[in-house]
């Protein structure tokens, strides 16, 4: 710790931006965009293995008021139980935390914060907050799918709220703070099958049994039709054995409880592939690329890429909003999105051509218009997102003055 806080004081100590997890590719285009900045590079990304522990104290909590007036029963109900269920970490532990991250490696002072992910790095969360209450801003970036389409976000509701400027993947938002960039996360990636063929890779979502809760970060648990073992395995045993025989299967690399390979078992002409693979890096092996849900970060960087893709999706007519739901019919339309595993099975089973469909007007249109919106593809991100970044600097030194 103590070699990084020298290094940090001797090398950075003009730096006026600090980067925390910008998912911006790969180091060269992170490099990139360091000299752009005119910034000294520099790695904040830190995780504490284990975080401290706390015992409860009762009586402080006590001294916590939380208004009850005025709202429903339910909401009264919730507002009850906040006080019991904030994190010890930031009320036993307060000012423990607050004394270790101003002591810690990152900068006494920084005008400018940049991340896509101020979500469980509890000293970095710590060190951002003491320096937004010292004038520090926060420039924020998409971290995920499906932002903006559905009528309530609280992701992004909670990040518009926390962020000076906002970049988004592509889409514009009714708050000043959005700026439409890009899909960042499709840096130098080339997905594109070597040479015609019929193989479908298949990247699931992690599974759940039936009766396990599942808390999703939008709506309710059934937003995104969440995969479970039931509907997997049903989807997989109406295939025919030759389809079957052309699917690869990667497991996703954050599955623990439940293994795909034993839920599939009795599929036995699918192939199985090693969870830790890149599929970046494996896709230009298949001709499609098939998800059993929407919410996944890597659709929209295939889709950004003009990969061939499809996904099952739920019936969400009644939630989307209203300037998404052209877009999302069209997807329908074009066969990309899939309302019931019996119409992704029937595209399936009767489409002997990707690329051709791939390429035909109607699927060509509404991808085109889905990725300019959703995840707008840039050849130089780099270049792009610094453009951004610069014209609000200067407007912010413009406004001090």
């Amino acid at each position: 710790m103590q070699i990084y806080k020298f290094l940090e004081r001797v090398f950075c100590y003009k730096n006026d931006i600090v980067f925390y997890k910008i998912y911006i590719g790969n180091f060269l285009t992170t490099l990139k965009m360091f000299f752009k900045l005119k910034q000294v590079p520099f790695k904040y990304n830190y995780l504490e293995e284990k975080p401290p522990q706390f015992n409860l104290n009762n009586e402080m909590r006590k001294k916590i008021k939380i208004k009850k007036e005025n709202v429903d029963y339910e909401e009264k109900i919730l507002r009850h139980f906040l006080v019991e269920c904030m994190p010890k970490n930031y009320i036993e532990g307060f000012k423990i935390r607050l004394t270790e991250a101003r002591n810690n490696f990152f900068p006494k002072s920084i005008k400018f914060i940049y991340s896509c992910n101020i979500f469980s790095d509890y000293l970095f969360k710590y060190w951002t907050a003491d320096q937004i209450n010292n004038g520090a801003k926060i420039i924020y970036g998409q971290h995920g799918a499906n932002y903006n389409t559905f009528l309530y976000d609280t992701r992004l509701e909670h990040e518009l709220n926390i962020s000076d400027i906002y970049l988004s993947w592509g889409w514009r938002g009714k708050s000043d703070k959005i700026k439409p960039c890009c899909m960042f996360l499709a840096s130098n990636k080339n997905v594109h099958a070597k040479k015609q063929n019929d193989k479908i890779l298949f990247l699931p979502g992690i599974f759940f049994h039936q009766v396990e809760p599942v808390l999703m970060r939008t709506l309710s648990i059934n937003l995104f039709d969440v995969p479970s073992t039931k509907k997997i395995t049903n989807f997989f045993d109406d295939l025919k054995k030759e389809i079957l025989s052309k699917i690869y299967v990667k497991p996703h690399p954050a599955e623990r409880k439940i293994k795909l390979k034993e839920i599939l078992k009795n599929n036995k002409e699918l192939k199985f592939l090693d969870k830790k693979l890149d599929p970046f890096k494996i896709s230009k092996d298949y001709a499609l690329i098939l998800f059993s849900n929407l919410d996944s970060t890597a659709f929209y960087q295939f889709i950004s890429l003009n990969k061939p893709c499809v996904v099952i999706v739920s019936n969400c007519s009644e939630i989307l909003k209203e300037e998404y739901k052209k877009e999302w019919k069209d997807m329908l339309d074009a066969k990309v999105f899939h309302e019931t595993p019996d119409s992704l099975i029937k595209f399936i089973d009767e489409n002997n051509d990707i690329l051709g469909w791939w390429n035909s007007p109607i699927t060509k249109k509404a991808v085109t218009a889905f990725r300019l919106n959703n995840c707008k593809f840039e050849s130089d991100i780099p270049s792009s997102l610094c453009k951004v970044i610069k014209n609000f600097k200067l407007l912010t030194i413009k406004n001090e003055r």
